[in-house]
């Protein structure tokens, strides 16, 4: 494809992204908030404490407290409350209020027939995540900023720091048959089996790190994974390549991880058959499936890690004294 043709294409794909793009799922994004957790409760609790008394300004405060209820102490239903936070912005889902789509995803062209790096290339929508989850963040360090829509943005925020580590929520792959892009994998289908019903690309990838949504059963997982010599904190080599140094940070996790990851592990480095219909969906192979898990799960612990780490640097600050961990009276 020429770059006369890749230019009509951004503009199809621009006229196309309106459409919701999926995200990791429950499990995903709860096991980041509950890494998230315990990465703050051991080492910065005063980060806790300001989430806490940030959320009861939170217009659905008392839905998140109804989730609650259940649990055994303030630590486990705090941890609860910070995973809840994650899958937020997918669950007002339909609540025209809160709900936008494109907060979710960056469409960065890639056209396996090209040679030239895209990676580096202007996102074919103003509006993604990358734009709105700075301006999330500059309004949750806004002292002047309404509490109840501060509380809200760090709910994008925790959300949204999951969503751009998912590799096909930062590219739209542009071949001959789909001209307009797959939008992140969306317009592909492939069976994770020979015998399993089709599935979208992207939704494959979205629970490829499992399926425990339990807050309980994520809690154990979160610390079971972050004791493993390779995902401890310290072996995560991206960390320390990509540390949160300034905003410029955030766009670096996409351009340089998740993007570069979509083609070479997602899309097989454009070798992946593109079938645009159910009944030409293309089995994946084990080997294929493995490595999409391995990668996803890796991909997960180091956005609870970096959710973390972005905390840290947002709410390091006081705005008034908090009064405890626990949520609603």
């Amino acid at each position: 494809m020429g770059r006369a043709l890749l230019s009509i294409a951004y503009v199809l794909i621009l006229a196309a992204s309106s459409d919701p793009c999926c995200a990791w799922n429950r499990a995903a994004h709860m096991l980041s908030g509950a890494i998230a957790y315990d990465e703050l409760a051991e080492k910065r609790p005063d980060i806790v404490l300001q989430v806490v008394a940030l959320m009861r300004s939170h217009p659905q405060a008392r839905q998140f407290a109804a989730k609650l209820g259940g649990f055994n102490s303030e630590a486990e239903r705090v941890q609860a409350l910070f995973m809840y936070m994650t899958t937020w912005a997918d669950d007002i889902a339909g609540q025209s209020a809160y709900e936008h789509p494109r907060w979710h995803y960056i469409n960065i062209p890639y056209v396996p027939a090209e040679t030239w790096d895209l990676s580096k290339q202007a996102p074919l929508d103003t509006e993604n995540i990358l734009s709105t989850l700075g301006a999330n963040a500059e309004l949750v360090r806004d002292p002047r900023a309404v509490k109840a829509l501060k509380a809200i943005a760090l709910c994008w925020i925790f959300h949204q720091i999951g969503d751009l580590h998912q590799p096909l929520h930062a590219i739209s792959m542009i071949t001959a048959e789909l001209p307009d892009g797959d939008r992140g994998g969306n317009l592909i289908f492939v069976r994770p089996d020979l015998h399993g019903p089709p599935m979208r690309l992207h939704t494959f990838w979205d629970g490829a790190a499992g399926n425990i949504d339990e807050p309980s059963s994520v809690g154990r997982l979160a610390r079971q994974l972050t004791r493993q010599p390779d995902l401890q904190r310290s072996a995560l080599k991206d960390l320390q390549d990509r540390p949160l140094t300034d905003k410029g940070a955030l766009e670096r996790w996409v351009r340089e991880e998740s993007y570069p990851l979509a083609i070479r592990v997602a899309y097989q480095g454009g070798t992946l058959a593109a079938a645009s219909g159910e009944d030409r969906a293309v089995t994946l192979s084990s080997i294929y499936v493995q490595s999409a898990k391995e990668l996803a799960v890796r991909r997960v612990v180091l956005s609870g890690y970096r959710l973390a780490d972005v905390l840290g640097k947002l709410l390091s600050y006081r705005e008034e004294r908090p009064s405890g961990l626990r949520f609603l009276p």
